[in-house]
C-alpha cells in the first residue's frame, strides 16, 4: 500500500520514533478517527518503544495527540496486516452499573423469558468482545 499525502507527522526523540496521524475519510464531520503509525528509528527496537509507551502514560498522550505534529507531504508505505483481541466486558460492565444482569437472584429478564419456566434465575455469567482490524489499503 503505497500512498503520497499530507498527514499530521512528528519525530519524538524521547521514544526515538518517527509518527504520522493518518485520518479516515468520513461523512460526520462532528466525528473523526485517526490511524496512528508509530516507526521506531533505526537501531530501535520495538519492545523498547512499547516498554516506555506502557510505562509513561503521558509519552503515550503525546504521541496520540496532534500537540507536536506538522503537516508534512509524505510517501507513506504500510504492509497489509490484520489484528484481533478479545476483551472480556463483564468486570467493565458492572463498574459501569450493570450489577443484577449477572446475579441469577437479580436479574429480570422477563421479556425473554417468564418467571414461572425460569426456576434457575437466568442471567449473564460472560461478556466477550471480538475486535478483528484488518487493513488492505490506506484512507
Amino acid at each position: 500500500m503505497y500512498q503520497k499525502g499530507k498527514y499530521a507527522y512528528a519525530q519524538n526523540n524521547d521514544l526515538r520514533v518517527q509518527i504520522a496521524h493518518l485520518p479516515y475519510k468520513s461523512d460526520n464531520n462532528n466525528v473523526q478517527f485517526v490511524f496512528t503509525v508509530i516507526l521506531p528509528n533505526q537501531g530501535v527496537q520495538l519492545d523498547e518503544v512499547e516498554k516506555k509507551l506502557a510505562s509513561k502514560p503521558d509519552l503515550m498522550q503525546l504521541a496520540l495527540s496532534n500537540e507536536s505534529t506538522k503537516t508534512e507531504e509524505l510517501l507513506l508505505y504500510l504492509p497489509k496486516f490484520k489484528m484481533e483481541a478479545t476483551f472480556e466486558l463483564k468486570d467493565v460492565l458492572k463498574q459501569l452499573g450493570m450489577q443484577d444482569a449477572f446475579d441469577g437472584a437479580k436479574a429480570d429478564f422477563t421479556g425473554i423469558v417468564s418467571k414461572q419456566v425460569d426456576s434457575a434465575g437466568l442471567c449473564i455469567s460472560k461478556v466477550n468482545n471480538l475486535m478483528i482490524r484488518q487493513k488492505d489499503y490506506l484512507v
